[in-house]
Formats: structure tokens, C-alpha cells, sequence
């Protein structure tokens, strides 16, 4: 039997099968959007669990990567902050003047001036350097994942006090996977300039997980000195709810061309590491299996918006270009509903890759 016959006489049975296959996804998957792990939330139950915050936690450390050499000779990767600082310790903190410290706070040292940087609380973070960019502490929360699949990550960013009020320096935000050095590849970057008085909220759909991969949130020192760089950060990690649909090649259809592209796929792994195996991998299990045949027969012939609509006419045309030419090199697309919708491959900004995208639908109706 050809591998089309067989996916046919699967999208044939849909009736039934499409319809107990879906609960079984629901049921074994548990609801789609469900929260993982949540760094406020998260912090203030592990205290109020017995009064102590302990690394690990509900997946959660506080910590640091550094590229400094020190006595003890190089030293390059991760490292637990060990200092714990609470309130009634009787211990000071490195804390601006006139400011209420927080309760609880990790910390790098424990001599006579108390918790320093790199250090962590409940809803920040202060990273620490020394004279040059070749001396660098990050300050690195990190979350270790018990779940395989997609995760959709958001929160906010910024400085922690007004920088009119209490000046600092140059820092980047980092989110990565698996991060072992502070050059490790990222998800999401944020430069936050020393003048700078934003909050910015962050979201990055889909992210791939297994069990046991990290998920890092690194505020980098970009100039020599991050001294008084306090900065305020909040991460909420949720099972994925992105879908991007059967559709694979975006015409605004399901039709042979997309089982054409699903066939290719058929029983591949490791599809987190490859953009989901094209997209064939629907259910963000990291294979392109029965589940997602399933998923896939249940849109079978379906109609929809086809790639670069974005009024949602069912055809790309000249005020699809209009409203594209709006948005045009617009960046932070994450925060406008993706520069509507025009940030294409939701890389933040609306550039030649999604113009590429979008030409590749001109004039097609369905």
C-alpha cells in the first residue's frame, strides 16, 4: 500500500476516529494552556511552604553565569548562588539607600556587606561586573522543565527603580534554552539602555521542551560596571496554545499539497529541533505521528485564511499590501498582536523574510 493510500483510507474513517482520538488527546495532555511554572507565584508558595526559599523549588534556581577569572583560575558556566538572605537574618543587604529591601533575596557572598550582586528576589533581579566586558556577571534564573512539548513563555521586563531616581547602566536581557555560557543562543533579547524607563512585556509562542531542559532568564552587564542596574523581571511559562492549523503551505486550504508536505514528515522525532517537522508535528509532542493524522484528517478540505490575509477575506490582495506596508520594519511585534499578523515568522519584526512569505500568496483567493 502507497503511503497515500494509507493516509486516505485514515482521513476516510474520520467520523469516528477524529472524534476519540481528540478526547484521548485532551485527557492524556491535560488542558491545552495549563500554567508550568510561574516566577512570582512560584517563589511566594515555596516560602510560605515552610518560611525558607530552597534552590529548586518548584523547578526554579537563582544563580549566575560569569566569564570571570578569578584565584581559583577560570570558571565559565553555571553557577547556584549560595548566599540566603532573609529580613530577621540580622545580616545587611546591598540595597539602595532610602529603598525597602526585599524579604528574601539569593545572593552572591555572605561577609559583613551582606547579599551582593549578581542576586535574585521575588520579582527581580541585579546583575554584577567588574571593570571591563572580559569580567562579567549575569545574574541567571533558571527553570527546569518536568514536561515534553511546546511552551509558550511571557512576562515583563525593566528597571526595577526609576532611572531618574537611581541610575545604572547598560543591561541585556536574555531568554534561553539549555544556556551554559552568556553567549549561549537565545529565544528573546531585550536591551535595556541605562535611561531607560519601560516595562516591556515579552511572549514567545511554542517554545520546544523536553524533561530536563532548562529554561534560562539572564540579565546581562553590557558595559564595564552594572552597579545600582537593578532590574524588575516576571516569567510565566503555560503549555503552548498555539496552533497554527493543518494548512502547511499557508494557500488557504487543506488539500493534497499539504498531505504531500505531512507525508514527508511521517514518523519523524525530534520535531522541536526542526520547526515541529514542518508544522506536522500538531500537537507539540516532538513527533509527527497518528495523533497528529488525526488532528490533520480532522481539517481535511477545510478552508482557511490563507498566509499574508490579514483582513481576512479570504484573499491576498492589494488592501492585504496596504495594511503590510503599515507595519513595514516595525519591530516589538510581540506586543501589538505581531504588527497584525504581519510579523509573519514571529521574529519581532516585519522585514524582507515576511514580505518573501507574504509575495509568495499574491493574488491567490479562496
Amino acid at each position: 500500500m502507497t503511503i497515500y493510500k494509507y493516509f486516505m483510507r485514515q482521513i476516510n474513517g474520520i467520523t469516528f476516529r477524529a472524534g476519540v482520538c481528540l478526547m484521548l488527546l485532551l485527557t492524556s495532555n491535560g488542558a491545552q494552556g495549563a500554567t508550568l511554572a510561574d516566577s512570582l507565584n512560584d517563589w511566594q508558595a515555596a516560602f510560605i511552604n515552610d518560611g525558607v526559599l530552597n534552590q529548586g523549588e518548584f523547578g526554579w534556581e537563582y544563580g549566575y553565569i560569569s566569564n570571570f577569572t578569578g584565584m581559583n583560575g577560570a570558571y565559565y558556566g553555571w553557577h547556584r548562588s549560595f548566599f540566603y538572605w532573609q529580613q530577621d537574618s540580622g545580616i545587611s543587604i546591598y540595597w539602595p539607600p532610602g529603598y525597602v529591601p526585599p524579604d528574601v533575596a539569593w545572593g552572591e557572598g555572605g561577609d559583613s556587606t551582606g547579599c551582593r550582586p549578581p542576586m535574585h528576589w521575588v520579582d527581580g533581579a541585579y546583575p554584577w561586573a567588574g571593570g571591563d566586558l572580559f569580567n562579567r556577571w549575569a545574574t541567571a534564573r533558571r527553570w527546569t522543565s518536568n514536561y515534553t512539548g511546546a511552551a509558550d513563555i511571557s512576562g515583563t521586563v525593566g528597571r526595577y527603580f526609576d532611572p531618574v531616581q537611581q541610575l545604572g547602566w547598560d543591561i541585556l536581557f536574555v531568554i534561553s534554552v539549555n544556556a551554559l555560557t552568556l553567549d549561549s543562543p537565545t529565544i528573546y533579547s531585550r536591551y535595556l539602555a541605562w535611561n531607560d524607563s519601560g516595562l516591556y512585556n515579552f511572549y514567545i509562542p511554542a517554545v520546544p521542551l523536553k524533561q530536563g531542559y532548562t529554561v534560562d532568564f539572564l540579565c546581562i552587564p553590557v558595559t564595564g560596571n552594572a552597579n545600582r542596574s537593578y532590574i524588575r523581571m516576571n516569567a510565566t511559562i503555560d503549555i503552548s496554545t498555539e496552533f497554527s492549523g493543518s494548512d502547511l503551505n499557508g494557500d488557504g486550504s487543506v488539500n493534497i499539497l499539504d498531505l504531500s508536505g505531512f507525508s514527508a514528515h511521517w514518523r519523524s522525532e525530534d520535531c522541536g529541533d526542526s520547526n515541529w517537522c514542518g508544522q506536522t508535528d500538531l500537537n507539540h509532542d516532538w513527533k509527527t505521528d497518528m495523533t497528529d493524522l488525526v488532528l490533520f484528517s480532522s481539517d481535511w478540505l477545510g478552508r482557511t485564511f490563507p498566509r499574508g490575509d490579514f483582513d481576512k477575506n479570504y484573499q491576498v490582495d492589494f488592501a492585504d499590501f496596504y495594511i503590510f506596508s503599515g507595519q513595514w520594519n516595525k519591530d516589538d511585534c510581540d506586543l501589538d498582536n505581531w504588527c497584525l499578523e504581519c510579523d509573519i515568522n514571529r521574529d519581532r519584526t516585519v522585514n524582507l523574510a515576511d514580505l518573501q512569505a507574504w509575495i509568495s500568496n499574491w493574488l491567490i483567493s479562496v
